[in-house]
């Protein structure tokens, strides 16, 4: 149907190809392998960082040549509306020299993105909030998950797990909804080695469990474990191209021998 001008200038075309992304949350409690996961994602990957328990994990990746970038969020100090001014400029400008590249940004983790954006908001006072107040912090975390998926890159959004007050379950921590701005929701887990009830040899297990995709649906349910566990397989699960087995493999023994060089 052919549109008149004024038309035209209100309505885009619907895009007739997806591009080959993921915007995907990674839940997890402390050490069970959230940073090794969303390093595994492409690069170059342009880190975020609000945790300070990172050393280690990314200097060997590093080191077999894969462009990781860092950016330290000290969201304790000073201002925090300045803190969070120049945290969101620094995603803009990332996200726009970007565009089309392919490559990744990491929050980790959007957790205390979230509450770095409530302290600048809301300052001292965080205690007296009216729900109907924290539209301007939603407003403000959605903008950041549209400048990524605008710009066509990967996002890996982080989010810590604890226990429930009451229940003691354990929960998301942070703001659990934007799972919906997702297409994919992951939920990572440690299973540690018992020598006395495991057979010996096996090391830990680490493993992700696809709780939410509607990208594909197909994939919810899906467990990825070990050497599945990647976020490169993962996309092409997603997006119904899935990685064969002997070709993840091949990948990753490549990786594994330019680190040893």
């Amino acid at each position: 149907m052919p549109l008149s001008d004024s038309l035209k200038e209100i309505w885009t075309p619907a895009k007739t190809e997806v591009p080959s992304r993921l915007l995907c949350g990674i839940n997890g409690e402390k050490g069970h392998g959230k940073t090794t996961f969303v390093l595994s994602a492409p690069g170059p990957i342009f880190y975020f960082k609000f945790e300070t328990g990172d050393e280690g994990v990314i200097e060997p990746i590093a080191a077999t040549g894969k462009e990781i970038y860092t950016y330290k969020v000290y969201f304790h100090r000073g201002n925090q509306q300045a803190v969070w001014d120049e945290f969101l400029t620094a995603v803009e400008v990332t996200c726009t020299e970007l565009f089309g590249t392919g490559g990744t940004v990491v929050f980790d983790t959007f957790t205390e993105t979230y509450e770095l954006a409530r302290m600048a908001h809301f300052g001292g006072r965080l205690a007296q909030v009216l729900p109907r107040e924290y539209g301007v912090v939603y407003q403000d975390m959605k903008e950041i998950t549209r400048l990524v998926e605008g710009a066509g890159l990967n996002g890996c959004f982080v989010h810590k797990m604890g226990r429930a007050w009451e229940s003691k379950d354990l929960e998301v921590k942070g703001w659990e909804d934007h799972k919906w701005d997702m297409q994919c929701v992951l939920r990572l887990q440690r299973y540690i080695h018992n020598t006395d009830v495991d057979d010996a040899g096996l090391g830990d297990r680490y493993t992700g469990y696809v709780n939410e995709c509607r990208q594909n649906a197909s994939v919810i349910g899906t467990w990825l474990e070990n050497n599945t566990l990647d976020f490169q397989h993962l996309i092409g699960l997603v997006h119904g191209s899935g990685e064969s087995l002997e070709a993840l493999t091949a990948r990753l023994l490549d990786t594994s021998n330019n680190s040893s060089q």
